[in-house]
């Protein structure tokens, strides 16, 4: 895929995330690298068109490793010659003006990284087909790259695994030949490439090639993906909290959107008024609280030490029946509040409630931004249990559950 048609393909992916079809031009909130990240690393799981791409294309890599005698097989035998088919390495061959574009892509596909040699390999049966030095057929690199030195000074460069050694007595013995004898400190790299090879493979089956990320199924697109994608774009280390928090925010009953703001606000990529500053949308003589009107309105203000903030969430700890006290950051407070459940149910329940909180506190803060209507913490409180309770029966509940017996005990609810 050519750069400039994956760079637009991303436009079009990424303005319909944050714009939908509005043609208004929106804030992209998080990297692309990011979004494209497994959900329990802090991304979306959406799939990276240029990994897709490559993937797609390494299956024509593949399909000409296989025995199958196909007419568009004998086309390419034909153009380009026999190292063409049966071949790993692509790297050697001629794709200037005169290949096709199919074709040139094709060799350069794992030019930089030299992947591809990682995920096939070549299980010797007869031996008759693998190249001793320069096939992988032992470890995860051909002999040639493991042992470099033995390789120079070896006279059986192009030779076949078959033609390496005799069958004596039944047993296979190595017959490894060379233009020299050996210094002292090569004797140890003698010594190891015995102990490689020291395993009998010669079998009486034919050779064939093996795709290692699943060896009972054979390749697949999906198999590659999921092999490369952390290979091309190196992950950030999580944490045991972040990679939980990241994903049973997903597993509840709250809708899409709440469960997509809590994964915005634990990356702090939610428009707080400090953000806004930071994205120079708004000043800094702007950017104080908007419900209590004393700092900076940062995420973790807004959600855990804002005086108004504070008052509703002890009133819902109290309501659970559990004494969580306010931590430093807004993930620790999920994790702590959804640990706090003893069985899977309470867990559950308790992310639920915890979104219901979040999503009310933020609903909140726009009222009073844009509308001017000043919260109340009662009535805060009364709409966390009444949406927690509508999204639990949703979804979770397996037995009738009236909205009274949600408000006075919200634990033997969950347990039902």
């Amino acid at each position: 895929m050519p750069m400039k048609v994956w760079r637009e393909a991303v436009r079009i992916q990424r303005n319909f995330l944050w714009g939908g079809l509005s043609r208004k031009r929106r804030i992209s909130w998080v990297k692309w690298e990011d979004l494209c990240k497994p959900k329990e690393e802090g991304g979306l799981g959406i799939r990276n068109l240029r990994v897709v791409n490559l993937s797609l294309l390494a299956k024509w890599r593949w399909r000409l490793l296989s025995e199958e005698d196909e007419v568009w097989k004998k086309v390419i035998f034909a153009r380009y010659g026999e190292g063409a088919l049966g071949n790993a390495n692509l790297d050697f061959m001629v794709h200037g003006n005169s290949s096709s574009t199919w074709w040139g892509d094709l060799c350069k596909l794992d030019k930089e990284v030299g992947w591809f040699n990682q995920v096939v390999s070549k299980k010797v049966g007869m031996g008759n087909s693998v190249k001793f030095w320069k096939d992988v057929w032992v470890g995860n690199q051909s002999l040639e790259h493991r042992f470099p030195r033995l390789f120079g000074i070896s006279v059986q460069q192009n030779e076949m695994v078959q033609n390496m050694g005799v069958w004596m007595n039944g047993e296979w013995r190595w017959e490894l030949l060379w233009r020299r004898q050996f210094f002292v400190w090569e004797n140890e790299l003698v010594r190891e490439l015995g102990e490689v090879i020291n395993t009998p493979l010669l079998s009486e089956e034919v050779d064939r090639w093996v795709w290692k990320p699943n060896e009972e199924q054979g390749f697949s697109v999906k198999s590659l993906y999921l092999w490369l994608d952390p290979l091309l774009g190196p992950r950030a280390i999580t944490t045991p909290l972040e990679k939980f928090s990241f994903t049973f925010i997903w597993k509840c009953a709250a809708p899409s959107k709440v469960s997509a703001l809590a994964w915005q606000l634990f990356l702090d990529r939610i428009p707080t008024k400090d953000n806004l500053c930071h994205r120079r949308i708004i000043r800094i003589e702007e950017a104080s609280c908007a419900m209590c009107g004393g700092v900076v309105e940062t995420s973790r203000h807004l959600f855990m030490h804002c005086d108004f903030v504070a008052q509703i969430w002890y009133a819902i700890c109290r309501w659970l029946g559990v004494v969580v006290v306010l931590p430093p950051e807004v993930m620790i407070l999920y994790g702590t509040l959804v640990c706090s459940g003893r069985n899977k149910r309470l867990r559950k329940g308790f992310s639920l409630v915890w979104l219901a909180f979040m999503w009310v506190i933020w609903r909140s803060r726009n009222e009073k931004i844009f509308n001017n209507v000043v919260g109340v913490v009662e009535d805060a409180v009364d709409l966390i249990q009444r949406l927690s309770w509508q999204w639990y029966l949703s979804k979770n509940a397996k037995v009738p559950c009236l909205l009274y017996e949600w408000v006075w005990n919200p634990g033997d609810c969950m347990l039902r």
